[in-house]
């Protein structure tokens, strides 16, 4: 049953829909928006299979458009998701607020532990079972989630805008001025080129920088310390000419084994 956190998402995700499109009208004129709202449309009919001539007639029309008017679309629909994204992040760090209360939350190590205390489980016992647990981490690249690190930013500034604006203790003054900022970082990204073909090559330690940031921005109201890339313990990292599979290697081969080198102790 939807709950009133729902009910917040959704119109936090209608907001930043609408800041969206007013922006997109804006900077790319109402014929843009139309396009945009049009495919949209489109896209949520065939979804729920109420568009006529179905899937094939969606590709064709996608196929008919112009490289100006598919660069807007693959724009437009990128900034809508990743608005998206930080509306969601935001809901869950409200759940998450909702449930730290004064006995441990809900599926949280400080609660398997006091369940193994009421269940009479010695600490021989889980010394015992933690002797006998492999740790392995991996760390995965996305290629197509490439974002710029101005981006970033402007998403951890839409994220924070958010946070601001569940603060039940805000004024309509200090509220208005958080909408106004809010608008203004959307503008902002819908204004900001996407990382495409020619942007640099990232390194694994940069990427790791990368990472580092925008866990600081989704985890800073838990207590998160990490600074840098060393801080995240990516100083094992060997250079990335040392994890490129050479042929024949197996698939995977790289990331076991810079798996292996983060878990090797210092």
């Amino acid at each position: 049953m939807p709950t009133a956190d729902d009910a917040l998402l959704r119109e936090q995700v209608r907001m930043l829909g609408k800041l969206l499109g007013d922006t997109v009208a804006e900077l790319r004129g109402p014929a843009a928006l139309e396009l945009v709202e049009r495919t949209r449309r489109a896209a949520v009919a065939l979804r729920e299979g109420k568009l006529p001539g179905g899937r094939d007639a969606f590709a064709a029309s996608i196929a008919a458009l112009g490289i100006e008017d598919l660069e807007l679309l693959a724009k437009a629909f990128t900034d809508f998701f990743q608005l998206i994204n930080a509306a969601e992040e935001q809901h869950r760090i409200r759940a998450l607020r909702g449930r730290d209360t004064a006995a441990p939350i809900d599926g949280s190590i400080a609660a398997a532990c006091a369940e193994l205390a009421a269940g009479g489980v010695s600490a021989a016992d889980v010394q015992a079972l933690l002797d006998r647990l492999l740790v392995m981490p991996v760390l995965t690249a996305h290629p197509t989630e490439a974002r710029r690190r101005t981006v970033l930013d402007h998403l951890a500034e839409v994220a924070a805008a958010l946070d601001r604006l569940d603060d039940p203790r805000l004024g309509a003054r200090e509220r208005g001025r958080a909408d106004e900022r809010l608008a203004e970082v959307v503008s902002a990204i819908v204004s900001t080129r996407s990382a495409g073909r020619r942007a640099r090559r990232h390194s694994t330690r940069s990427e790791a920088g990368s990472w580092c940031s925008s866990g600081r921005s989704s985890t800073s109201s838990h207590g998160s310390t990490a600074s840098s890339p060393a801080a995240c313990g990516t100083r094992t990292l060997a250079p990335r000419s040392a994890s490129v599979p050479s042929s024949g290697s197996a698939p995977g081969s790289a990331a076991t084994a810079t798996a292996t080198r983060l878990s090797r102790p210092r």
